[in-house]
């Protein structure tokens, strides 16, 4: 859905409670698996500071 994003002049932003080594292994399975490629930042939020605001 990247170029719908892209119409509308907004850029997704993924945030997790999961650390960046998870994040690095899910990006890669999606990668690996899905026929696409994950092109937007993950933020990591492993103590849900940023997920509880």
């Amino acid at each position: 859905m990247a170029a719908e994003f892209a119409k509308r002049h907004v850029k997704p932003l993924g945030l997790s409670t999961d650390g960046v080594a998870e994040h690095m292994e899910w990006t890669k399975d999606v990668n690996d698996t899905q026929g696409t490629r994950v092109t937007f930042p993950i933020v990591a939020d492993p103590d849900s500071t940023v997920a509880r605001l």
